[in-house]
């Protein structure tokens, strides 16, 4: 009786050990809600936060039927995708970041059985914040998301997922050197949406500059990429090689940037926009080796028309109404 009480005890400490090793994880397990005919899953990248850092959200849905199936939603957090923040000692609130309160396209994706698509929230800009930035005090922060959506354009389901329970903590050495730059609400805008200003250039550049292994520094290339971008489509810059220099340099000194698939496809888009489009292709392809699941990868982006006309084409209804108007996310 001593030696199974014993080896019983011995199991025990085995199995605890494991659950604290599990909850001491980086990468949180995703949570889980199973429907009748998808899976739907959300996770963050990581539990634990400095302040200033953006979150990055990510919703993957996946067709558990054995037939083809079309999901359906307007995915602005202002719509069918319902995102709250709860912190100690104040009254939740829905999340609305850089979205309007306006219509947004519905996006339909078309899935083949066990296909899957992955929706992506990069969560940093906070209207309603001192300088802008979500993430801007040290504390615990839960995340409430629940969402609604149409299977066949004619089945109206709302699933309500587990909270994530995340913590800020205070930002020290070059980091909190770096983010001293950044108490700007159009800077914490531009990094969110990943293209930045002619105002913010030059600070974007100091940055880097001058705290090149800062976790802000691939944000700030990312968000100088997109600006520049943005100017050579417009003409305004003679050469494009600004962008590939600015790309290259996230993709060689930061290799575990979050938006390192986002990377990928701007090089795409520059290469699209240039004209060579053996290269623009040659990206797009190898996005879909590299990252599957991106959210990148949507069937009805010009560019996978463009250079991969064969896949099935996910598309979007401009200016729709959310998946169930008679029920409203308040």
């Amino acid at each position: 009786m001593g030696k199974k009480l014993m080896l019983l005890v011995w199991l025990l400490i085995a199995v605890s050990g494991v659950m604290y090793a599990y909850g001491q994880m980086p990468f949180p397990q995703p949570q889980k809600s199973s429907e009748k005919y998808v899976e739907i899953s959300i996770k963050t990248n990581k539990q634990k936060y400095i302040c200033g850092e953006p979150i990055i959200l990510e919703m993957r849905v996946k067709n558990i039927t054995k037939d083809p199936l079309q999901f359906g939603a307007v995915l602005s957090p202002t719509s069918d995708v319902e995102i709250r923040i709860i912190r100690p000692e104040e009254v939740p609130w829905r999340y609305h970041g850089v979205f309007k309160v306006a219509l947004y396209p519905r996006t339909v994706y078309k899935l083949a059985p066990q296909d899957v698509r992955t929706i992506r929230y990069v969560m940093l800009y906070d209207e309603k914040s001192p300088n802008g930035f979500l993430t801007a005090t040290p504390g615990k922060m839960t995340l409430a998301v629940r969402m609604r959506y149409t299977i066949n354009d004619r089945i109206p389901r709302i699933v309500t997922f587990p909270p994530l329970n995340l913590e800020i903590v205070k930002v020290h050495g070059i980091n909190e050197e770096a983010f001293k730059l950044l108490q700007n609400k159009e800077v914490a805008k531009e990094l969110t949406t990943g293209t930045g200003s002619k105002a913010t250039e030059s600070l974007y550049n100091r940055l880097v500059s001058q705290y090149p292994k800062s976790l802000f520094s691939p944000y700030c290339l990312y968000a100088l990429s997109g600006y520049k971008l943005r100017q050579f489509r417009r003409n305004a810059l003679t050469s494009g090689s600004v962008v590939l220099k600015l790309l290259d340099q996230i993709m060689q000194n930061y290799p575990d940037f979050p938006l390192m698939d986002y990377v990928y496809y701007r090089h795409a888009v520059f290469y699209y926009f240039q004209k060579e489009h053996k290269k623009a292709r040659h990206w797009l392809a190898t996005l879909y080796y590299k990252f599957p699941e991106s959210p990148k990868i949507r069937r009805g982006d010009p560019l996978f028309k463009e250079y991969f006309p064969e896949e099935e084409v996910d598309f979007e209804i401009p200016g729709s109404r959310p998946a169930n108007k008679n029920w409203m996310l308040r």
